[in-house]
C-alpha cells in the first residue's frame, strides 16, 4: 500500500507541489524526505509523493508531491503481525509505503485506527 490522505481536519486541502527527486521509481504515497538536495524514500517522510512512474526518474527530475502535515489523516497498512493499539507512535518503513509493524524508534507516525494485528492490516493516523 502507501500513505494516502484520507481525510482534513477543519477542510484543510493540501497543495500539490513540484520538487526535485532523487534517482527513484516515484509511487503514489510513497514518503519522502530531503536527502542532498533531493527528494527519496524516506523512514522520516516530509512530503507524500502524489504521482506514480513505471521506471526510475534521472536525478533532478521534478515530481508532484504534498508536504506532511498533522492536519492530515493517512491510511495504510502495517508490513508485519503488531500489537499496536490506537494511541502508539509507530515508524514508517525505510521505503516510505508503510507502518513499520513491530518499530517504534522514530516515533513519527501516531496511529488512530488500526484494524487487526495481522500484516496488511489497515491502519489510520498523522504524522508527528
Amino acid at each position: 500500500m502507501a500513505f494516502i490522505p484520507h481525510s482534513y481536519d477543519g477542510g484543510y486541502k493540501p497543495s500539490i507541489v513540484k520538487l526535485p527527486a532523487s534517482a527513484i521509481t516515484p509511487k503514489i504515497g510513497m514518503g519522502l524526505a530531503f536527502t542532498s538536495g533531493k527528494l527519496a524514500a524516506s523512514a522520516k517522510p516530509e512530503y507524500i509523493c502524489a504521482e506514480e512512474r513505471s521506471a526510475a526518474v534521472a536525478a533532478g527530475t521534478l515530481i508532484q508531491v504534498i508536504r506532511v502535515n498533522p492536519a492530515i489523516i493517512f491510511e495504510s497498512e502495517v508490513d508485519a503481525a503488531t500489537e499496536f493499539v490506537p494511541g502508539t507512535k509507530a515508524d514508517v518503513t525505510s521505503d516510505g509505503l508503510t507502518v513499520d509493524g513491530d518499530g517504534t524508534t522514530n516515533k513519527n507516525f501516531f496511529i488512530e485506527e488500526i484494524d487487526g494485528t495481522a500484516a496488511g492490516s489497515k491502519v489510520r493516523g498523522r504524522f508527528v
